[in-house]
């Protein structure tokens, strides 16, 4: 066994991402990556092409194949996002399909909302209605019955990318507890919120436990990939809970945020706990007898990729070389000092799944006199400095459900690579943040499991301390904490003002959720 592989499917909100690792070591052996194809649709949603998206995978598999021999490959995993929907009929075709983060079930929201169904949702479910499958299907149903009518599965983008490998389908807990159709307690399809939403578990994936095989890959499949016919396909799992794996959080009490297109806050516990202020998500691990808290922060990693593509410096060619400038502008924001002299970047809102309004961006409190203060780097800093306050808002939020604040925490996916920001996490948390070797942990999360399953370790657990590797330890300044803790209230107060502006119409929203209500 000791050529062994594994290959992760990782379907991320901007891109596919094809992995293969050493099976026993975890260690990254291949990355094939390319964005995915989006369009907009009538309702503002951004739509899955799932047809351009297969063949989009089906290239990343191929190209990681060329150095590669397909017969040492042992298991295939899937992750994803865990809120886009993909609806399957009888034959495999496409009935609807739609990306993370979708609005179009405005009206739906709204209803459920106002008859206080949607309370009842989440005291179940862990999760209030609003870009869950839930609420769209009810959409679909009501707006486009004859395709409803036709839905034989309705699946998450990883379930389908699974589907699409091995022809089968399934569902484990951390992938179901999602959609908003899952009792988060019971750890089964909710009865209640199934007669809410209008239909039956009919059109639901069968649930299995997380290390299940539910396949293996097609002849069609071979031919479209390079990959053997026959290779077990195991059950898709949710990114947040995989990356959790790849970072040791499996057991309660731990501390975690995966940094990518959204900022992911999450916090383990022994049982579900649902938040009483109906701020935050409740959902299962992957792990047997472990949920989380959880909350979001938007649009983090493209708020950080728009300024460095728009301000960075430009070659001879005039064209921007991203990586170049990110470290640039990073090399000059640690000369700021802590505080970036009061300047605001302002975007994301503090997580409120049952009402969910992020007020338009801006930047605040710039001096014009003093280029100094208001140079590229000090914006580059401000930004920076306030995902990190936006993590810690929304781990207050969560010690106010679990009584835990994170002495220590885990920082994972892409924006852990940047040590800047990693410090100032800590300073702002004031609290030890670790950061890991592995810039893949969603993907990694997924070897893990399969590793273990495949029979490479005897459990889990020994899969996770062979293949989990820390990179940096980060300690916090508690002088620095109180610049940023000052800093954070200010901006708490900031945005309550500009989100008005946008509940009055005077500004756009950079983003708000179906059923999303005004101040009154």
């Amino acid at each position: 066994m000791n050529n062994s592989l594994i290959l992760a499917v990782d379907c991320g909100t901007s891109s596919a991402r094809t992995i293969i690792f050493d099976a026993a070591t975890g260690k990254q052996m291949s990355v094939a990556q390319i964005p995915w194809q989006r369009t907009e649709d009538d309702h503002g949603a951004t739509r899955f092409d799932t047809e351009g998206n297969w063949k989009i995978i089906c290239s990343c598999i191929r190209k990681n194949l060329e150095d590669f021999d397909a017969k040492n490959i042992i298991a295939i995993t899937t992750t994803s996002f865990r809120h886009g929907l993909v609806c399957i009929d009888r034959d495999g075709s496409v009935v609807f399909a739609c990306h993370n983060a979708d609005p179009r079930s405005d009206e739906q929201v709204k209803r459920l909302n106002e008859t206080g169904l949607a309370e009842t949702v989440f005291r179940i479910t862990g999760d209030s209605p609003t870009i869950n499958a839930l609420p769209i299907l009810m959409w679909l149903r009501e707006n486009h019955p004859e395709n409803f009518s036709k839905i034989w599965k309705a699946l998450s983008v990883a379930g389908w990318a699974s589907y699409k490998l091995s022809g089968k389908t399934a569902v484990e807990p951390s992938m179901a507890s999602a959609t908003c159709l899952f009792d988060v307690k019971k750890l089964e399809w909710s009865e209640e919120v199934l007669k809410i939403a209008g239909f039956g578990p009919e059109i639901l994936p069968d649930l299995v436990p997380s290390d299940s095989k539910v396949g293996s890959v097609t002849k069609k499949v071979a031919f479209e990939t390079g990959l053997l016919e026959g290779t077990p396909v195991f059950v898709p799992i949710g990114d947040t809970q995989a990356a959790m794996i790849a970072t040791g959080d499996i057991t309660p009490g731990r501390s975690s945020l995966i940094g990518g297109t959204f900022w992911l806050e999450a916090q383990t516990t022994g049982e579900p706990i649902t938040d009483e202020a109906l701020f935050l998500r409740t959902q299962c691990h992957c792990v047997k007898d472990v949920w989380f808290n959880e909350g979001c922060s938007f649009y983090v990693g493209p708020f950080v990729s728009w300024f460095v593509k728009t301000f960075g410096c430009e070659d001879s060619e005039g064209e921007v070389v991203f990586g170049r400038d990110f470290d640039e502008l990073t090399r000059k924001a640690a000369l700021v000092p802590p505080g970036a002299y009061g300047l605001q970047a302002i975007w994301s809102n503090l997580t409120n799944v049952s009402n969910w309004r992020h007020c338009a961006p801006a930047f605040l409190d710039w001096d014009i006199l003093e280029p100094s203060r208001s140079s590229k780097e000090v914006f580059f800093r401000a930004i920076l400095e306030m995902a990190a306050m936006l993590a810690f808002g929304d781990f207050e939020r969560i010690r106010n459900v679990t009584g835990l604040w994170p002495s220590s925490m885990s920082f994972s996916g892409g924006a852990a690579s940047n040590e800047l920001l990693a410090q100032i996490l800590s300073d702002v948390m004031e609290s030890k943040v670790t950061v890991f070797d592995s810039s893949e942990c969603s993907a990694l999360g997924g070897v893990m499991i399969a590793s273990a399953a495949s029979g490479i370790y005897d459990s889990l657990e020994s899969s996770v301390k062979s293949m989990s590797k820390i990179k940096t330890e980060y300690l916090p300044s508690v002088e620095v904490n109180q610049v940023y803790k000052a800093k954070y209230r200010r901006w708490r107060s900031i945005y309550d003002s500009l989100l008005r502006l946008s509940d009055d119409g005077l500004t756009k929203y950079l983003w708000i959720a179906a059923g999303a209500r005004k101040y009154t």
